[in-house]
């Protein structure tokens, strides 16, 4: 799961990391310490700011339908993949962990990664 960019695109309070969902200018840092905003239907697909993790829905003129990771996740274990879920602040915390698996799947729009281990 991309909580990351979740963080980034969430205007709770009226800022996010970017200018066009932030009325008053984007924000310089935000924090996973407050809800997400349903975000704007005309502006973007319904809840941008829970990553679009759980609406799947959009407008057909405004492109292709929202959500990412939860219809994915619906399609692996209907069909039955033995599947481990993570977040990608799980991952920066445990890099090893990818280890004990054969394939990372990132799915959908993932534009923000930790990069802890490659500071210390």
């Amino acid at each position: 799961m991309s909580v990351n960019t979740y963080r980034a695109y969430n205007n709770w309070g009226g800022k996010s990391l970017y200018g066009w969902n932030s009325p008053t200018g984007a924000a310089v840092k935000v924090s996973f310490d407050r809800p997400y905003e349903m975000g704007n239907l005309l502006i973007s697909a319904p809840a941008v700011g829970t990553g679009e993790f759980l609406i799947t829905v959009q407008p057909a003129d405004q492109g292709p339908p929202g959500g990412y990771e939860y219809p994915f996740v619906r399609f692996l274990e209907h069909e039955g993949y033995d599947v481990t879920y993570s977040t990608d602040e799980d991952t920066a915390e445990n890099e090893a962990a990818l280890l004990n698996h054969k394939a990372l799947l990132v799915v959908g729009h993932d534009e923000y990664w930790n990069c802890r281990s490659a500071q210390t």
